[in-house]
């Protein structure tokens, strides 16, 4: 209860300061949604429902070549199980941050629902911009790689399945500094802050970026959770054909690699596809449950369970006020398929309606703990969101 009374004195105490920020924005969002796991004797072994209100305020400001960032957070879930009343964002991981912070401010359980109240402050920043050289310092972004489905680049704060917000990639603790090399290319390095500045949890990078003969070249050096990284991702432009390969060598652990390409057929359809090597993964099914408990799926945020998968990406532009997109995501070792389909409806300039329904296929078990894929029990799941943005 301190912890929600705190958080809400930064929230409107700090209101008065939209007064001074040159840019005020953020949204709100109102999403359902619906989804159940299956068997191959059951349809529906565990059903979710879930309502969520989602809330994001950030101000800006700049003067005499300092740029100060705000950005704050507060979240609200109902969401109701039918076989456990533990909730999925109970145990969310911030990871770091030099405060470890959960951002569950209150969770009220009541027979098999539960309510939940999460805030954050997500973005607290404090950057100088020179000449051709940047310095940012305080919690902020920090993302690589340019892949579609899995970036094996992305290791500080990769995107999470179980996140409840999925607008805005997490902020980090974290110290960086940028230079520009000539007019094509970035040089980089960074302090990335865990908990308590405990060298164990904490990370430090080094990144360079360069284009020559229209071919993009990112090289990153890193070392994170007492794992050294080497990684490189190189971009490429054929005959309209956007392709990309993006890999990742994490010493002693595993490689992960990605290779896509993407093509615009007109200005109404366009597709994407790609290649992912999960080194992290299993070569047999049998191995699935031991893959859940080992490094790159407790530390490093990986979710896939086996090696080998294939991601086709389908966009067509119905009209100019509505898009809609098709995912096929194939486990190619079990030959279990995860299918979703959406649409996305613009209200007005600020507002929109989201559709969608992800649908799991493949082997199943006669029970969840009989795992005969990755995505054969994971049923169907359904979603509505209305967002609005300022």
């Amino acid at each position: 209860m301190k912890r929600a009374s705190l958080l809400f004195f930064i929230f409107f105490g700090l209101y008065p300061l939209t007064g001074f920020a040159l840019e005020t924005r953020g949204y709100t969002i109102l999403q359902a949604s619906s989804a159940g796991l299956r068997t191959s004797v059951q349809k529906n072994v565990f059903a979710h429902f879930e309502l969520a209100n989602i809330n994001r305020l950030n101000l800006l400001h700049e003067s005499s070549g300092m740029t100060y960032e705000l950005g704050l957070e507060l979240n609200q879930i109902y969401e109701t199980n039918d076989l456990t009343q533990s909730s999925p964002y109970s145990n969310l991981k911030t990871p770091y941050r030099i405060f470890r912070e959960n951002p569950v401010l209150n969770l009220t359980t009541l027979e098999q629902d539960n309510y939940l109240l999460l805030g954050q402050v997500d973005r607290l920043t404090l950057e100088y911009q020179g000449l051709s050289s940047s310095f940012i310092f305080g919690r902020q972004q920090i993302s690589f790689g340019a892949s579609k489905f899995v970036s094996p680049l992305d290791v500080f704060a990769p995107n999470n399945p179980s996140s409840i917000n999925t607008e805005e990639r997490s902020g980090v603790d974290a110290a960086r500094f940028k230079t520009s090399i000539g007019e094509m290319g970035e040089f980089g390095l960074g302090v990335v802050m865990g908990q308590n500045l405990s060298e164990k949890k904490s990370a430090a990078f080094l990144n360079l970026k360069y284009s020559f003969y229209n071919i993009e070249f990112e090289a990153l050096a890193a070392r994170y959770l007492q794992v050294n990284m080497l990684g490189l991702q190189v971009l490429k432009s054929i005959y309209g054909t956007n392709t990309w390969i993006e890999l990742a060598y994490n010493e002693g652990q595993y490689t992960r690699f990605t290779v896509g390409t993407e093509y615009q057929w007109s200005p109404r359809f366009y597709t994407a596809a790609e290649y992912h090597y999960n080194g992290a993964g299993k070569s047999e099914v049998s191995g699935y449950p031991l893959a859940l408990a080992e490094f790159s799926f407790t530390s490093v945020s990986v979710f896939l369970l086996s090696k080998n998968y294939l991601n086709v990406l389908l966009g067509y532009q119905l009209s100019p006020l509505t898009f809609l997109s098709g995912r096929l995501t194939s486990n190619l070792l079990d030959h279990s398929y995860l299918f979703s389909l959406g649409a996305t409806k613009s209200l007005s300039n600020n507002s929109q309606n989201d559709f969608g329904i992800t649908l799991g296929m493949g082997p199943k078990g006669s029970s969840l703990s009989l795992v005969l894929s990755e995505f054969g029990h994971y049923g169907a799941q359904a979603y509505y969101k209305y967002k609005y943005f300022f």
